[in-house]
């Protein structure tokens, strides 16, 4: 009975042992397919401040009120044709108006007149120039469009030190998971196949 018991126990240990090595290839791969085949992705953030001053003088309540609804149409504004399209003239980007829009990401905390200009690229300082450039374009594109008076850059693009994506570390992870949960399921699929 215990060589029988020591038996099964071997072969249970020898599973587990082929599901865990199973899930760390597939870590590993995962792992050095990000780090070897997956460009970085750096992101610079650069911040506005806009104010729709109604009324000479003092800043009123209806002036902070009308900024923020007016966000949206501000964040639309930062990605449409009019400010890529001179962004890409003034820095000599290799790029079309398309390509440089999905590289541009704008979002604003709630209830504020602030809006947040991120640039995804791989090139760290690359980021960071397309940003500021950004961020002065669209700051007179509201002016002139919307009729706002003055627009605000108060934080430049920052460069960054390390890159957004890929995340090397998640996706060996979710690979390590994943080769596990196929292991197992083929381990199943054998020993229902035995049982039949």
């Amino acid at each position: 009975k215990s060589s029988a018991a020591s038996d099964v126990y071997k072969r249970q240990m020898s599973k587990i042992a082929i599901i865990l090595l199973v899930g760390v290839i597939f870590g590993l791969a995962a792992f050095i397919g990000s780090k070897l085949l997956l460009k970085p992705v750096y992101q610079s953030q650069t911040s506005l401040y806009v104010l729709n001053k109604q009324s000479q003088g003092t800043t009123t309540l209806s002036d902070l009120q009308s900024s923020t609804q007016l966000t949206q149409d501000y964040m639309i504004l930062v990605k449409s044709r009019t400010v890529t399209e001179k962004v890409i003239s003034d820095l000599g980007l290799n790029t079309t108006n398309e390509k440089l829009a999905k590289q541009i990401s704008v979002s604003t905390p709630s209830d504020s007149r602030v809006l947040e200009i991120t640039v995804s690229n791989n090139d760290q300082y690359e980021a960071k120039r397309i940003a500021d450039k950004v961020a002065e374009i669209s700051a007179d594109s509201i002016c002139d469009i919307m009729q706002i008076e003055k627009v605000n850059v108060f934080e430049e693009a920052n460069i960054s030190e390390k890159p957004s994506s890929p995340n090397c570390l998640k996706n060996a992870i979710i690979a390590f998971v994943l080769g596990m949960v196929l292991a197992i399921a083929i381990v199943v699929i054998r020993l229902s196949l035995i049982h039949i």
